[in-house]
């Protein structure tokens, strides 16, 4: 059967909302084909986190369900540094000596962190490696800082606790002349809706339905909160 081609287009727009909806177009392209892919990254010297960090999760699931996938990469160190397509594997000694040196660079790398860090101290550590880096990209303090910092703690837990997934992804960017940051945390585990009726609180009757669950601050978790998932 011969591979299909998906070819990844370069962003332009500085329409923060883009690389979401470029994503999203992403897997309904990827559902629908059949056989082998090669996804051809040949026209981009840069992309965005949250595309790289989706499309990781995305291929690990279909790779999961048998599908052949292969990638066409640009000439150049961006991909090569970022450790993409297997990211940083954060079970590796030398990971926070790798880590250090992007407290002074604009970006963190594809980091792969399995979810059963939670069995022992390797979450804090984790957390804690992140924080440091962007406390020092992003140059933040005081409540800045802790919101970012509360933010990181939250996305990871809610992979480790909520996902079932075998590990979880994250991969940022700091764009210092738009004054933003592009961070993204991602896994290919169950979804919000699985989540929902997994617990029998709620009953959401599709994705859209149990994504405005989360967003309005109806919790799977037992204790009372307003936090959403």
């Amino acid at each position: 059967m011969k591979q299909k081609l998906l070819k990844i287009s370069k962003l332009t727009s500085s329409n923060f909302g883009e690389p979401l909806d470029y994503f999203l177009n992403f897997i309904l392209k990827i559902n629908s084909l059949k056989g082998s892919v090669i996804i051809d990254f040949s026209d981009c010297q840069n992309v965005s986190p949250l595309i790289i960090g989706g499309i990781v999760c995305v291929v690990n699931a279909k790779k999961e369900e048998g599908v052949k996938i292969e990638y066409i990469l640009p000439i150049n160190n961006y991909f090569n540094n970022i450790y993409f397509p297997n990211g940083l594997d954060y079970n590796i000694e030398e990971f926070e000596k790798i880590l250090k040196p992007f407290q002074y660079s604009s970006f963190i790398p594809l980091i792969k962190f399995p979810v059963s860090i939670s069995e022992n101290n390797k979450l804090e550590k984790l957390i804690s490696e992140i924080n440091i880096i962007l406390k020092m990209q992003l140059k933040l303090k005081g409540d800045y800082l802790k919101v970012v910092q509360y933010l990181i703690t939250e996305f990871i837990q809610n992979i480790i606790e909520h996902s079932d997934s075998k590990f979880g992804i994250l991969i940022s960017r700091y764009y210092a002349q738009n004054n933003y940051i592009d961070l993204c945390f991602a896994d290919s585990g169950k979804g919000f809706l699985k989540s929902y009726l997994d617990t029998e609180k709620y009953h959401p009757k599709n994705d859209e339905e149990a994504l405005n669950y989360a967003v309005f601050g109806k919790s799977t978790k037992d204790i009372p909160e307003s936090r959403g998932f």
